[in-house]
């Protein structure tokens, strides 16, 4: 049995202000052992936020909030809460948390404040925020990550008025920092922004990106602090006309890491709209990514000295993915549309080597078989054995082959039929394929042919919205 409140409230104070609540609640009757050390008992958020404009034209503007959080409940469920992902506390070089075994409750905050300037030809934001590393707020909320603060600075430069080649035109200027709770820098980077509308109303945008070399003390998922390689990001995107009853938009998204990581990603959106009513639209992309140490796996040994008493498993990633994401609206009224959305999607990954971490704040990965130990796999194929060390004294280890063949179709449609003004029926249909043979075989025709004929999950769903008033 369970209680789920939220509650919010917001006051205008005049034109330049406002000041708004939030609260939720959730209140579990916790009686199954397996919930108990499962789910807290009591999660509570409140919080506040606002803004403020400090001057007469609403120029200039200062907005915030500020939320506590704290859930309570069974030994082994706040144990679960202190190892999640989005804290790790038992990080074993975190200066500033670490794992209490005893404690029956979580509690943190996170705010935020920031300055912008809303208009003119010379805009600015900047901002302060920040998450403590016992705020949670999942139980009636979103919070992927705790354990972080930062700032960021930007400025952006604007001509909305036309000259003798384009219509209008920007550029920005952006620097951001990241740090945890320990006062260890996790990014670093800076970002600058052009775009320009021509005079046949073709947009041009391009970024450029540079952060360097930091901490990650999320990559080893709990385990000590790496090096977090740098980027290199160059983006362009080019749109056509988008009056025109076809207009097409085509980007690239082009990155390099320091350490030899890469990406390289590439797509194009057509649309059609052949009368008011209609528009059609297809985005294909296409993703080719090499990864130098994607996460596999931490093995206990208590001969790992150099890494706190396990071995940190990673594989360099060698992944291809495509998607062709289509939509269909449909306006047969007023009253009444259709709405259709596809996406397939063919993701492979071939790990060429595994290897592991070799020293707490370093990014070195000593590859098994040609490094350091030995690495095999077993006579049916699915898994890997490694002799981490060779003829040493630690004990040999399996661990799951990491290649995969993913192969996934969705489809959602749905009916709407406004029956009377404020009230609506909604007819919907969504259907899930996916499949993941052939691991170490790769075709693009032979994997789009096993997608769409993998079993179908389908769900039909009707929802009625009735408005009360007249």
């Amino acid at each position: 049995l369970t209680n789920y409140f939220v509650g919010r409230a917001q006051h205008g104070l005049g034109r330049r202000a406002s000041i708004g609540f939030l609260g939720t609640a959730v209140v579990r009757d916790l009686e199954t052992p397996s919930l108990d050390g499962l789910l807290p008992d009591r999660a509570f958020v409140g919080g506040v936020d606002g803004h403020v404009f400090l001057d007469g034209k609403r120029d200039w503007v200062v907005s915030g909030g500020l939320s506590g959080s704290t859930a309570s409940g069974s030994q082994a469920a706040v144990l679960r809460l202190q190892r999640a992902a989005q804290r790790y506390y038992q990080r074993p070089d975190a200066p500033h948390v670490s794992v209490d075994p005893a404690a029956t409750s979580l509690s943190g905050w996170s705010g935020r404040v920031g300055l912008n300037r809303n208009s003119g030809n010379v805009t600015f934001n900047a901002g302060l925020w920040g998450i403590s590393p016992g705020f949670e707020s999942n139980d009636l909320g979103f919070a992927t990550q705790t354990d972080r603060g930062g700032a960021h600075g930007q400025v952006l430069f604007r001509k909305l008025t036309p000259d003798a080649w384009t219509r209008s035109r920007k550029i920005s200027v952006a620097k951001w920092w990241t740090f945890n709770y320990g006062s260890e820098c996790q990014g670093d980077g800076v970002q600058v922004a052009a775009g320009a509308q021509l005079r046949n109303y073709w947009q041009l945008d391009l970024t450029l990106g540079k952060s360097w070399n930091t901490w990650d003390d999320k990559l080893t998922r709990g385990g000590p602090t790496t090096i977090r390689p740098g980027i290199s990001s160059l983006g362009l995107v080019a749109t056509s006309d988008a009056r025109r009853p076809v207009w097409v938009n085509a980007s690239a998204q082009l990155s390099n890491r320091e350490f030899g990581g890469r990406s390289r990603q590439y797509s194009a959106t057509l649309n059609l709209r052949p009368w008011t009513a209609l528009t059609l639209s297809a985005t294909p992309t296409y993703l080719r990514s090499h990864t130098i140490a994607q996460y596999l796996a931490t093995v206990p040994d208590v001969t790992a000295a150099a890494t706190f008493g396990s071995r940190y498993v990673f594989g360099g990633l060698d992944q291809t993915e495509v998607s062709i994401p289509l939509r269909f609206n449909l306006v047969l009224s007023p009253k009444l549309s259709l709405q259709l959305y596809t996406q397939a999607l063919l993701s492979t990954g071939d790990y060429p080597s595994i290897r592991e971490l070799a020293a707490p704040r370093t990014y070195a990965f000593p590859v098994y078989g040609v490094d350091v130990g030995t690495i095999d796999r077993d006579p049916d194929g699915l898994r890997y054995v490694i002799d981490p060390d060779g003829a040493g004294d630690a004990r040999p280890f399996r661990i799951p082959v990491p290649d995969f063949n993913f192969k996934s179709l969705r489809v959602n449609a749905v009916l709407r039929w406004e029956f009377r003004p404020g009230s609506a029926a909604y007819v919907v249909w969504t259907q899930r394929r996916q499949d993941g043979k052939n691991l170490d075989d790769h075709a693009f025709g032979r994997d789009l042919g096993d997608l769409f004929s993998a079993p179908a999950d389908d769900v039909f769903m009707v929802k009625l919205a009735w408005w009360l008033g007249k």
